[in-house]
Parts: structure tokens; sequence; C-alpha cells
């Protein structure tokens, strides 16, 4: 299992993600009332989902970055709180989503090792309830080439989200998300 060097998470709370991502996932979740969130890929945005959910469960591949973001939970919220993030090496995150007993609201692939990302997302389409959204970022990337294909013949509808985005270390870079959904409300 990798090992991020020491690195403290600072505010603002923000996820990676574009803002008009944010803005509809911030909707969604508030009209959930206590929302269930399943993340593959835990930071910034575990955090920031965490003030807006009733659960999130989260899983990292990196020990130094788990142990990081476990810290801020910690810091910010009850220790009684059922949120987690689990420790998971990168070739079994596909394994451990599919092992989750609960139903979730909303899930998040937007972390973990790039050639289990795919995966991931796949082992995640039991776990979402009726009207759940699952949100993938980095659509862009190769190995998501055929995921609309394969989501659309299943019945699911995408929205799409492209655009430039502002990271923490300020560079900019092009991000895509697609949420997909079997129906829009």
């Amino acid at each position: 299992m990798a090992t991020t060097p020491v690195f403290r998470m600072v505010p603002p709370w923000t996820p990676e993600l574009l803002s008009s991502v944010q803005t509809e996932v911030e909707t969604f979740l508030a009209g959930r009332g206590l929302p269930f969130v399943l993340e593959v890929g835990s930071g910034w945005s575990t955090v920031w989902l965490a003030e807006r959910a009733g659960l999130i469960h989260s899983v990292e591949d990196d020990k130094g970055w788990r142990d990081e973001v476990e810290r801020v939970l910690s810091d910010r919220f009850d220790k009684v709180c059922a949120n987690r993030v689990d420790l998971v090496e990168g070739k079994h995150v596909p394994r451990w989503v599919s092992q989750q007993s609960e139903m979730y609201d909303l899930v998040l692939i937007d972390g973990g090792p790039d050639d289990t990302r795919l995966a991931s997302l796949f082992a995640s389409l039991t776990k979402v309830v009726d009207g759940g959204w699952i949100v993938v970022d980095d659509v862009h990337w190769p190995q998501f080439k055929y995921v609309w294909s394969v989501m659309s013949q299943m019945g699911y509808k995408r929205r799409e989200f492209e655009g430039q985005h502002t990271r923490k270390t300020g560079e900019v870079c092009y991000h895509c998300t697609d949420i997909y959904c079997k129906e829009f409300k």
C-alpha cells in the first residue's frame, strides 16, 4: 500500500470537483433527508460530503492520506459519528465496494488506483437506491471511454460536466465529470 508523505489537509473543505458538479450534488443531497454516501477515494470531498450527508463510507488505498482524512473527520465531527474511511489495498477496492451492506443515495468515484476506478464503478451499481446518483470524476480518462455506452444500455441517464478547475495546488486542469441516474427528477 502506498503512503503519502506527511501532508495536512487545510480548509476550505471543498472537493476537487467542478463547481457546477458541487452545486448539483449539494442540491441533490439537500433533498434526500439524511443521505448515505459511498466514496471511492477520500480527501476534501470526504469532509465536504460528511457535512451534507447522514453517513459517509469512504475507501482509500493510501495509508498516510487515509490517516489525515480520519484526523480531520474526528476533529470536525462527533466521535460517535458513523462516518468512516477504510484502508484497502488498491486492487481490492472494487471487492470492498461490492461487499458494503448498505444502500447509498450517492456514490462518488473519484480516487483509488486508476486501474480499479472502472471496476469500482460497476461494483457500485447494486449499491445505489432507486433515484440515487453515481458521480464519476475524470471520465475523460481512457479507461472510461466506453462507460456511457454501457451505462445507457443498462438504462441510465447522464448529465455531463466539463471545464477548467483550479486544484488546491493552484494548478489549473481540465475536468470531465458524469452523473448517472436511472431517472433524474
